[in-house]
């Protein structure tokens, strides 16, 4: 996991970078990165949805 940021950190500036540049604001950027942001947090739902809260 803490990989995985780390690519994030790495990569995620440069290609917002490159999409601003290209396109002329962050738009393209900021919907990418709410994406991801979505995307973990329904990852997240799913994998602690699947635990029994209450074990017998």
């Amino acid at each position: 996991m803490t990989a995985l940021y780390g690519v994030g950190q790495a990569f995620g500036p440069l290609l917002a970078g490159w999409s601003a540049e290209r396109s002329g604001n962050f738009g393209i950027a900021l919907q990418g990165s709410a994406a991801c942001v979505c995307l973990g947090a329904l990852v997240l739902i799913y994998k602690t949805g699947r635990r029994n809260p209450c074990p017998s």
